[in-house]
């Protein structure tokens, strides 16, 4: 069983991730950023992709486009969640 996230008796209340929307050509990469609310407090946060194939994310917010269409990543902390809406380009013909 997963327990809060807390620092010094505080826990995780919300998260924000940064930017919310992101438009990539395939082969491209672009970093997201999570803020986690109250002020202060710190927890351990999850990236996931609702379509690995279209656009993956690591385990410190790096967005990478594999593939022509859309992915929402999202960050997990203390079970609050936010997205990202990815749309990922076809990259130009030689």
């Amino acid at each position: 069983m997963q327990t809060p996230d807390t620092i010094n008796g505080g826990t995780v209340e919300g998260i924000a991730v940064l930017p919310s929307a992101i438009t990539l050509t395939e082969g491209e990469t672009a970093q997201l950023y999570a803020t986690l609310y109250p002020s202060g407090v710190v927890g351990t946060v999850t990236w996931s992709s609702s379509a690995e194939g279209k656009a993956s994310v690591s385990d410190n917010g790096l967005v990478t486009a594999i593939a022509s269409g859309s992915a929402t990543i999202t960050a997990t902390s203390n079970s609050k969640t936010d997205t990202c809406s990815v749309t990922v380009t076809a990259a130009p013909s030689p």
